[in-house]
């Protein structure tokens, strides 16, 4: 892996105070996001570092089935994600869901992979994943709004 990026502390320390500020101005405006924001705050530094740690061992075995396995479960998680924004469940949304996230993500990425970036091999890890993400990320977003809007649809035409 090439172009390898180390934060410093004082880096670190400065999104922290970002973090700071925005849990002064919580308490100064009483909204009381104070617990959450810290939450969030330590969810986010444990996620990233357990995230980075699990892509540095993928980059640097460079083998396409962990990169398969990266994928599947990207595309579990995003499912997951979308279909529980749903306020009632659907019977047999996440399958759907699934398939749709899933045969989306593929043929954008095989798009993009194949067409655009071009990378060799074709499934080299820091370029599949991250724009995997970016993809199922979109896509997630826009299986959860049509879902949303479904189920809105629904309750509206009911009669």
């Amino acid at each position: 892996m090439t172009g390898v990026l180390d934060l410093s502390w004082w880096q670190l320390a400065f999104a922290l105070l970002l973090v700071v500020v925005v849990v002064a101005i919580s308490l100064r405006q009483k909204l009381g996001l104070e617990r959450d924001l810290a939450i969030g705050t330590v969810r986010t530094f444990v996620q990233l570092y357990l995230v980075g740690l699990i892509l540095a061992a993928v980059f640097s075995a460079a083998r396409w089935y962990w990169v398969l396995v990266i994928l599947v479960v990207m595309a579990a998680i995003a499912t997951h994600a979308a279909i529980s924004r749903l306020a009632k469940p659907i019977p047999g949304v996440y399958w759907i869901a699934a398939t749709a996230l899933t045969i989306s993500t593929a043929a954008t990425l095989a798009w993009v992979i194949g067409i655009v970036v071009q990378p060799r091999p074709w499934w080299e890890p820091q370029y599949l994943i991250p724009i995997a993400g970016m993809i199922l990320g979109n896509s997630m977003t826009s299986a959860a709004l049509a879902g949303d809007r479904l189920q809105a649809d629904l309750f509206t035409r009911r009669d």
